[in-house]
């Protein structure tokens, strides 16, 4: 097969690429379902007793040679990565770390985060969390929140949670039972959230960006007017 498979001609191109934290030769983990493939082998226990988890069930593996970001940028000859979305199974953490610089230009992240791990060895949402707050993103949401339970579990109804949007809405759904696994979290980098003039190159930058994304509540947060700072200096 070729290497490069191109839709959308100068628009899309897709590389069948592993990434992880360094280069060499990995294990790769093949599943019942093959979006469960990992680069961490399957907790056997949770695949067994979580009925919902036996797509990661383990089938076979294979060895495979792995890449880092930063050097298939390097080779590609890619600068900037404007936007990275990232849900490899427990491997994102390690192909952050691999991306090197590039993610000093990044201006947003999307990456899926675990709050108990699936895959052995596999890191959790405060070990991406704080790398990425040290590399000057902040969490601006968390979606698609998913429970897993032994048997009927979810079936049971708990109580009420409450999601909350200012003081302007607020929407209650049935708390069932499951124990919560993993997420969807959207990281922006901090200076996205400063205002900036209209003209501002970096500010066109980012509404193009987000506008493509679908975030207007980002574009609207950083349109908002210029107020001075404590110091006298315009934020």
């Amino acid at each position: 097969t070729e290497r490069y498979a191109t839709l959308a001609p100068g628009r899309v191109t897709l590389v069948p690429l592993p990434l992880a934290g360094r280069p060499g030769r990995r294990t790769l983990y093949l599943t019942r379902e093959p979006a469960c493939a990992s680069l961490l082998p399957p907790d056997p226990v949770l695949t067994a007793q979580y009925p919902a988890l036996d797509c990661a069930r383990l089938t076979e593996t294979r060895d495979v040679d792995v890449r880092t970001l930063a050097d298939w940028a390097g080779e590609a000859g890619l600068k900037r990565f404007d936007y990275l979305k990232l849900d490899t199974q427990g491997s994102e953490l390690e192909i952050l770390q691999g991306a090197g610089g590039l993610l000093d230009l990044t201006r947003c992240i999307d990456v899926e985060v675990e709050f108990n791990p699936i895959y052995r060895g596999q890191p959790l949402f405060a070990d991406i969390d704080r790398f990425l707050r040290d590399r000057g993103f902040v969490l601006w949401k968390l979606t698609n929140l998913v429970h897993y339970s032994h048997q009927d579990g979810s079936n049971a109804i708990l109580g009420e949670v409450a999601v909350c949007h200012d003081d302007a809405h607020r929407h209650v759904y049935p708390l069932r039972g499951g124990q919560l696994f993993w997420a969807d979290a959207r990281y922006v980098r901090a200076d996205v959230l400063t205002a900036r003039p209209p003209d501002h190159p970096q500010r066109r930058r980012d509404e193009a960006l987000f506008g493509a994304l679908g975030a207007a509540d980002i574009i609207a947060h950083a349109a908002r007017p210029l107020t001075p700072d404590p110091a006298g200096e315009s934020s």
